[in-house]
């Protein structure tokens, strides 16, 4: 992906997306600049702090633990898509989650460990590191207040947990959005597009897997039968991103006036989709399938529609076979109007439509 800077509309840059080399890198800017990470589309007006680095547990230590105005507690972990055990990273985050509870035996424990650990990194005490952090400078209450909330979420092992990464890979969104649906886990991947230009650094960062978390105590869940009402009250409620939002808002209409039926499936989903049906042969059938949060399976894969959407920029393997092929269109570097200008093309000879 690419970004374009200009100057009073004119000078146009094009800006190519960069890599941090080192994960130590990446610990080190959000340790810096913890604001990075967009806990407010998940919990608004909060503030998140960095207080401690490979802060240990007994089996290893934790890229980071950051804490909010309110005393809940963040597990970061960090991870570089170029790294071969990043597979790894969901098993690694809820282990030191695990462990950090199991390390230390209760709420005040664990803060005299933070306590001496900003102490020897930063010589200053944990509520001063705290009052630095949020700006406390009046009410000291306030400090004591936060303390007491670390202390109580450790207790009761609240426990919220971050995976940051340069590129989130799909397969990690899938399996978070597995368990956060399916559990009391609040996983949530960020990730961040990294940029230079004349000596400033820029990230965007995207925050993924704030999603619906059904009640588990009732029992095995088939999903419901989705409406037009109810799809969009789910994106109002868990999406963030305005251009996925409004991408999705676009594609319904598009779908509704060039789908070959209605919609909506006619089995109940566990999560909010909707189909573009084309008719084949005198059968409606599903060329795609679009989810609530910004992803887009195709179901009708040949050489033909191949083609057609690589032409457009998709990258699409030759050889991906009908069902297996899932692909995130918003972050791709392909336009809306592109994209239904082909299915619509696609459609109209399927369908032989003059």
């Amino acid at each position: 992906m690419a970004i374009i800077i200009s100057k009073k509309g004119e000078s146009a840059t094009k800006l190519e997306r960069k890599n941090f080399e080192k994960e130590t890198e990446l610990q080190k800017y959000i340790e810096n600049n913890p604001e990075v990470i967009p806990i407010q589309d998940m919990k608004k007006d909060a503030k998140i702090a960095i207080i401690a680095r490979e802060f240990p547990v007994r089996t290893g230590a934790i890229d980071a633990i950051g804490i909010d105005q309110d005393g809940d507690i963040y597990i970061i972990e960090t991870k570089l898509y170029k790294n071969t055990d990043k597979r790894y990273i969901l098993a690694q985050i809820l282990e030191y989650g695990a462990f950090l509870y199991k390390t230390y035996e209760n709420g005040e424990q664990f803060v005299n460990k933070l306590n001496n650990h900003v102490t020897i990194r930063h010589r200053i005490d944990l509520q001063e590191k705290i009052a630095n952090c949020f700006r406390i400078t009046e009410n000291e209450g306030s400090v004591e207040n936060i303390v007491e909330g670390i202390k109580d979420n450790f207790d009761h092992s609240i426990f919220k947990f971050f995976v940051v990464m340069d590129i989130v890979p799909d397969s990690l969104k899938e399996v978070i959005l597995f368990v956060n649906e399916n559990s009391k886990f609040d996983i949530f991947p960020v990730e961040l597009e990294y940029y230079e230009h004349e000596g400033y650094q820029i990230l965007i960062p995207r925050l993924f897997g704030h999603i619906f978390k059904k009640d588990i105590s009732q029992g095995t869940d088939r999903g419901r039968i989705w409406d037009e009402k109810s799809f969009f009250d789910r994106v109002e409620e868990t999406v963030s991103d305005a251009q996925i939002k409004k991408y999705i808002e676009e594609l319904y209409p598009f779908t509704k006036k060039y789908g070959s039926q209605e919609p909506w499936p006619k089995n109940p989903t566990k999560q909010a989709v909707f189909n573009f049906y084309i008719n084949v042969e005198g059968k409606n059938a599903c060329l795609f399938q679009i989810y609530y949060y910004g992803s887009i399976y195709f179901y009708l894969l040949n050489t033909e529609i191949i083609k057609i959407l690589n032409s457009i920029g998709f990258g699409i393997p030759e050889n991906a076979k009908e069902k297996e092929f899932k692909l995130d269109i918003f972050r791709e570097q392909v336009t809306l109007d592109a994209f239904m200008k082909v299915i619509k093309e696609y459609v109209r000879k399927a369908s032989r439509v003059k």
